[in-house]
């Protein structure tokens, strides 16, 4: 697999893991669900706002976990090549 893919998935898959990223996303979201929760009914703009944000936020995490997700078919489609190339050889 290219050197590059492998530093972008391996990269990827450390933030998610990242205690302190994780926390940090963790925190933002509770502060836009109190937001919103304090958010008056009336103010449908502001609702939605804080729904854009929350989708951002999420869109964030399932980026880095679609790199990673990718890397993996990636690898696993390399490994297979290599696989047949050796059994054709054999």
């Amino acid at each position: 697999m290219s050197k590059d893919i492998t530093a972008r998935t391996n990269r990827a898959k450390s933030l998610l893991e990242d205690a302190e990223l994780t926390a940090a996303f963790n925190g933002v979201r509770t502060a836009l669900l109190e937001r919103f929760e304090a958010c008056p009914i009336r103010d449908i703009e502001g609702q939605h706002e804080i729904k854009l944000m929350l989708k951002l936020l999420s869109d964030v995490r399932a980026n880095l976990q679609s790199v990673v997700d990718s890397g993996k078919v990636i690898e696993y489609n390399v490994s297979m090549l290599e696989r047949a190339r050796r059994l054709i050889n054999v």
